[in-house]
């Protein structure tokens, strides 16, 4: 299960419960068509998830971002939040998938830390 918040500065997308690769897929699409994403970095904060996903639909997830990016974007990072040891673990390995994404990455233990580092300048 997921819920989307669209903050003032970022986009909030809390998961929870068993997940999915068609939930988080469902939510990597229905995220990306907001109005607000191409200029609004966003965290996805994992609590109390069960991440069902195989590491090869891991990967995929970065072929779906890609695919529906927007050309235009002043958006520069994306957090992920992860309370878990496994959780932090599987972000890991995403984030790795993750380098040829045009953003940053970061992983975080807190909401609040994630908040902190999206407010930072850019490195890329």
């Amino acid at each position: 299960m997921y819920q989307i918040s669209n903050k003032p500065d970022y986009i909030l997308v809390n998961l929870s419960g068993d997940i999915y690769f068609k939930d988080l897929v469902e939510a990597i699409q229905t995220v990306i068509s907001l109005n607000d994403y191409a200029k609004k970095n966003d965290i996805w904060h994992y609590e109390n998830c069960n991440y069902l996903l195989s590491d090869n639909e891991v990967e995929k997830t970065v072929g779906i971002i890609l695919e529906h990016y927007p050309k235009t974007r002043t958006r520069h990072k994306t957090a992920i939040v992860a309370t878990s040891g496994f959780i932090r673990a599987i972000a890991s390995i995403w984030a790795e998938y993750a380098k040829e994404l045009p953003y940053e990455t970061g992983i975080f233990e807190s909401v609040k830390g994630a908040e902190i580092w999206l407010k930072k300048k850019n490195t890329i």
